[in-house]
């Protein structure tokens, strides 16, 4: 796991108290964002860590909003955590999910 996946962990609540050798990382697709798969004792999350310069173009406070929405509406993962100042979100990780990436983008045209 890179250090800032840990640093972004250490501000959670939920992964308090879980011994950090007990959690496994997997880096997920994206195109302006980080995205890992965590895996831990309390279950399987995706960790998204904002990509530099996306605050300009992104309102995280509105991002925050809708997201909670669609979960509540039954189209998204629940969010655990979301950091609306930098952008960090944690969601349950939904199995047999893809994240969009380059190729995969490409591909859509």
């Amino acid at each position: 796991m890179t250090n800032e996946a840990i640093a972004a962990l250490d501000r959670i609540a939920l992964f308090d108290g879980i011994e950090r050798t007990t959690i496994t990382s997997e880096r997920l697709g994206g195109l302006t964002n980080r995205n890992y798969k965590i895996e831990c004792p309390v279950g399987n999350f995706v960790l998204r860590l904002s990509g530099e310069g996306t605050e300009e173009y992104i309102d995280r406070r509105v991002e925050e909003h809708n997201a909670k929405v669609a979960a509540d509406a039954g189209v998204n993962a629940e969010v655990v955590f979301f950091d609306a100042s930098d952008g960090t979100m944690v969601s349950r990780y939904v199995e047999g999910s893809v994240t969009l990436d380059e190729a995969g983008f490409k591909d859509l045209g």
